[in-house]
């Protein structure tokens, strides 16, 4: 396991990770419960992954292992058989929606959504067989807020935190909670009577900026310091795109534009601006050889601007064997289509495929699961370098970024949107945490493009305290729950 961690250049901790484990032994031991907070990409599941490795090779018993959506819960299956695909008496096992396994199937480390496991966690409560795990580890703990879910995994906690003390007396089953985005975590540690840590700690440096219109004729580029202070950093006039970080003095200029492409003036009423959806062709173009994320409104607006690339873009040199590599069936006649049971190919595959050829693409609940996961292997391979997508992509695949570019350029009056609600300070700081991983370059970025000032506010805005939602439907949809059992 050692190697296979190095492999992928954990060759050591962190200093906040070597604390977090350190600062109490009961932690390590099983027999303390455990809340820490850091930043997206700052290295908090391998503190949850040593956790439970720890307590199912020493003995304790099977750990179990909740994330919210069935793609991560996919995705960390597949990389945990890997991480320990030499270690055969340990038996990993995904539960979500379509896995095909029953939660009655013995495991070592369970991976499951939050649904499947109070689902499975009620079955070990029925059994009585509740005692014979050693822990729970919660990711993205900020959930407790959601109004949809955020009753479930409170249950959750609940129910681990108070039924395993009647059931086991003094040796509780550990529960390790970790997130992002939560504020007061001290608040949260006395509730789960738990060791807290919380760091600021980020391998690559991230940098946000927003660009937004102002006075007719200007674009003004803003770098928030520390999330906490603004300050306006460059002016873009007429027919200039520059980027400039004044605290580095350093400029990050466009190179090679097509300034009638990239920055077209158009006239609205005497009135001179620069196109928003020209700054973004050009915040896209910098960093094309590295990559970029391009996280839009809707699905529609995904394929437009996806369409709106690749037509900016030139072709790929190797396109045509990506092409068949990736999509051999479409490439095949129909003959050899309806053998496959493929021959109604869908409306859409047309156009992803000519993106594709640009080294674009998008990515949203519309595509069909197969094709969402061939994109997901194009972009971590690097055949793919500009990604749209929506608000899901976020939250479900891990999927870093140099640059990650927020299209919420026309909500001036509403605030900037996400899918049909506002975007929270919260989710900002969740989807801006893409940008910059390590291994993957020095930097990361995050450039919020909009019409408005609101923009600002989005960036520094402080996250509300998590809140119990029990009271505001919560706790009347558990009953019905119950109730239709």
């Amino acid at each position: 396991m050692v190697e296979k961690y190095a492999s992928r250049g954990m060759e050591e901790l962190y200093p906040w990770q070597q604390r977090c484990l350190q600062a109490d032994a009961r932690v390590l031991a099983g027999t303390r419960n455990l809340v820490y907070c850091a930043p997206t990409s700052g290295g908090k599941t391998l503190v949850a992954e040593l956790l439970m490795l720890r307590a199912v090779t020493s003995g304790r018993g099977p750990a179990l292992l909740i994330l919210p959506f069935v793609s991560i819960v996919n995705e960390k299956e597949r990389d945990l058989r890997h991480l320990l695909e030499d270690e055969r008496h340990l038996r990993v096992r995904g539960f979500y929606g379509g896995s095909g396994e029953r939660i009655t199937e013995p495991f070592d480390i369970g991976i499951c959504t939050i649904e499947k496991a109070n689902s499975i966690i009620n079955m070990l409560l029925e059994e009585k067989q509740l005692q014979k795990l050693s822990m729970i580890v919660v990711d993205e703990l900020h959930l407790l807020a959601d109004t949809n879910r955020g009753y479930l995994v409170e249950v959750l906690i609940i129910c681990m935190d108070k039924t395993t003390t009647l059931i086991r007396g003094e040796e509780d089953i550990q529960i390790v909670a970790m997130s992002a985005t939560i504020r007061k975590v001290r608040r949260l540690a006395s509730w789960l009577d738990a060791q807290k840590h919380k760091t600021k700690y980020r391998p690559v440096e991230h940098t946000e900026m927003i660009c937004y219109s102002q006075r007719n004729s200007v674009l003004v580029l803003v770098f928030a310091v520390d999330s906490k202070q603004i300050e306006t950093v460059a002016i873009i006039l007429v027919a200039v795109l520059t980027f400039v970080m004044a605290r580095r003095h350093t400029r990050l200029e466009l190179k090679n534009i097509d300034i009638d492409v990239f920055v077209h003036l158009s006239s609205t009423r005497g009135r001179y601006w620069i196109g928003m959806a020209n700054c973004l062709l050009a915040a896209c173009h910098e960093v094309i050889e590295d990559s970029v994320l391009i996280f839009c409104q809707s699905k529609k607006q995904c394929e437009s601007v996806a369409a709106t690339l690749a037509a900016r873009l030139p072709q790929a040199a190797d396109a045509d064997d990506v092409d068949r590599a990736t999509w051999p069936l479409a490439n095949a006649d129909v003959t050899a289509q309806k053998a496959a049971g493929k021959d109604n190919l869908p409306p859409y595959l047309a156009s992803l495929r000519r993106c594709v050829r640009h080294r674009v693409a998008w990515h949203h609940a519309d595509l069909h699961k197969e094709d969402r996961r061939l994109i997901e292997k194009l972009y971590r391979s690097g055949k793919v370098k500009a990604l749209c997508a929506t608000s899901t992509l976020a939250a479900g695949v891990n999927l870093p970024a140099r640059r990650v570019i927020f299209n919420y350029g026309l909500r001036d009056l509403q605030g900037i949107r996400i899918g049909m609600g506002d975007l929270t300070p919260a989710q900002y700081k969740q989807m801006s945490g893409r940008a910059g991983r390590k291994g993957q370059g020095t930097i990361g970025e995050s450039v919020v493009l909009c019409d408005t000032q609101k923009g600002l506010s989005l960036m520094n805005t402080k996250i509300l305290p998590l809140e119990s939602v029990l009271d505001q439907g919560g706790l009347r949809r558990l009953i019905l729950e119950m109730l239709c059992v």
